[in-house]
């Protein structure tokens, strides 16, 4: 796993969590109600264990009032989706390794 990543997707979570709870929502069950998601889903994302959606992190700045922060928050979510990537999708094949041509 890529500490990074999983660095950032907690510090999101922590964020979110401030958010719904500066709203007025004391629960995560609260807020899954309202937002019409499972308890867990919630609950998951705060503690870093699931990455949130682009709709996700809209649907939770919408239903908190941080509608200014989606653009930052969506920036952060695709941000997260590059780290994880396994590094042999993010390098260019060097020229001497395509003149070579295939292994066997």
């Amino acid at each position: 796993m890529n500490n990074r990543a999983q660095e950032t997707r907690e510090a999101l979570g922590a964020r979110l969590r401030g958010y719904r709870k500066d709203a007025g929502f004391t629960s995560g069950r609260a807020f899954a109600a309202i937002t019409g998601w499972q308890e867990s889903k919630v609950s998951r994302i705060e503690n870093g264990k699931q990455n949130a959606s682009e709709d996700d992190i809209r649907v939770w700045c919408e239903t908190t009032g941080y509608s200014a922060e989606i653009p930052d928050l969506v920036a952060t979510v695709r941000h997260m989706d590059e780290l994880w990537m396994p590094v042999a999708t993010c390098v260019a094949p060097s020229p001497s390794n395509l003149e070579r041509g295939p292994r066997h």
